[in-house]
């Protein structure tokens, strides 16, 4: 009994430490556009996301919003001025396996228009 109990702390154990050496999940650095937005760059730092995403590196660039990041999905929102009116965009990204790539989409509610997006480190 004594040996069960033994190999079940030592499993646990392990198990435990496992859990505690993950990698933390880093953003920070410039991402390149594969898709409707060309450039993106992100902030990272004790846990709060900032950065701006832009229609093409320096332009057309707006501020990120409410970033937040739950088991590889950063989601976010951003505002741009069409005329007189402030269009909200919200965004959902899945980070990849490797932190190299993120995947996902904006939408636009107002306009009920996806955009695929793809952005991967610079």
């Amino acid at each position: 009994m004594k040996n069960i109990i033994t190999i079940c702390l030592i499993l646990c154990t392990a198990v435990c430490l496992g859990e505690v050496k993950k990698t933390a999940i880093e953003l920070t650095g410039e991402w390149s556009g594969k898709k409707e937005l060309g450039y993106m760059t992100l902030n990272h730092k004790d846990g709060k996301i900032t950065g701006q995403i832009c229609e093409m590196k320096g332009h057309d660039c707006m501020d990120i919003k409410g970033a937040k990041l739950k088991d590889n999905t950063l989601t976010f929102h951003y505002v741009f001025k069409k005329r007189k009116n402030k269009i909200q965009v919200d965004v959902k990204l899945l980070l990849s396996d490797d932190r190299k790539t993120l995947t996902g989409n904006a939408t636009i509610k107002k306009a009920g228009k996806n955009l695929d997006l793809i952005f991967e480190r610079s």
